[in-house]
């Protein structure tokens, strides 16, 4: 217990800048790849829904 509060307390002191990663992105294609698909639908939910259909709904909505 004693590790946690310390490390809520003093957790400030030690956090490092994030990093600034920029290219440029004129004439890019970018490729949303959802995975899964075809013979292995991947994982399930607990609701029954296949990981391949989550996957590929996320991505055609990006």
């Amino acid at each position: 217990m004693g590790v946690v509060l310390f490390l809520l307390v003093f957790n400030h002191l030690y956090t490092v800048p994030a990093m600034n990663y920029s290219f440029p992105t004129k004439n890019k294609i970018i490729v949303i790849d959802p995975g899964h698909g075809g013979i292995d639908p991947g994982t399930s939910s607990k609701s029954g829904v296949a990981e391949d259909k989550i996957n590929l709904q996320i991505s055609l909505k990006l």
